[in-house]
């Protein structure tokens, strides 16, 4: 399965067949992720590295997101995997996440209502690559500040400082403080304008007393 996903003389043609065919394919992919024992590492790096080159072509991407829709334990496993994962292999299921937060509200639904997500993805940051970077702050991007999200607290709200949200979850964890880092780093026009969002959400949902960084002055 790894050698045809990285073949890129063929790979267009072949991942239109295996999203195609009339067998579960990319079900058994995710599979692979799950695998216990002496093979699990080699049935991991194969599994991922196949469901990276489905992500990256154009043609099969939609394919990619509707099956990790479909079934809601496949995005399950790549959150829990995250908290996991070697650095090698973060950022390949840190882009997959991205992708899956920016293509289905649905997915994104299930992504913000996982426990783990947002933590894991904070945790991430200035762990890796710049790439790492982008596709986590995509990520929170998603979560936090996408308008397509519906749950939202203000200060007015009794129940303001005891509600959990991804965005207290984040700002709990200094998420801000990662955020500016990242900000003033190798990094996107867009990448950039998120944080600049993130952060006016996480100053937004801060409790009273709660510390923030400084950022009135002209950072990034």
């Amino acid at each position: 399965i790894e050698k045809i996903a990285t073949e890129c003389r063929i790979g267009a043609e072949v991942m239109k067949l295996i999203t195609s065919g009339p067998h579960d394919v990319i079900g058994s992919l995710f599979n692979l992720l799950t695998i216990k024992g002496k093979e699990s590492e080699a049935s991991y790096k194969s599994g991922l590295t196949a469901l990276s080159a489905l992500q990256q072509d154009p043609s099969t991407k939609a394919s990619l997101v509707k099956a990790m829709v479909e079934k809601e334990e496949r995005i399950e496993a790549l959150i829990e995997l995250l908290a996991e994962a070697k650095k090698g292999y973060s950022e390949r299921i840190l882009s997959l996440l991205s992708t899956l937060c920016l293509g289905s509200h649905r997915g994104r639904a299930f992504v913000r209502a996982h426990a783990l997500s947002v933590s894991v993805v904070v945790r991430s940051l200035l762990v890796m690559s710049d790439v790492a970077n982008e596709f986590a702050v995509t990520i929170l991007w998603c979560l936090i500040c996408s308008p397509q999200n519906s749950h939202t607290t203000h200060r007015s709200d009794p129940d303001f400082e005891t509600t959990i949200t991804p965005a207290r979850v984040a700002s709990h964890l200094s998420a801000s403080r990662k955020l500016l880092v990242v900000a003033q780093m190798d990094c996107t026009t867009l990448t950039k304008q998120r944080i600049r969002d993130l952060l006016k959400e996480l100053e937004r949902v801060k409790c009273p007393g709660e510390s923030f960084p400084n950022t009135s002055q002209r950072l990034f």
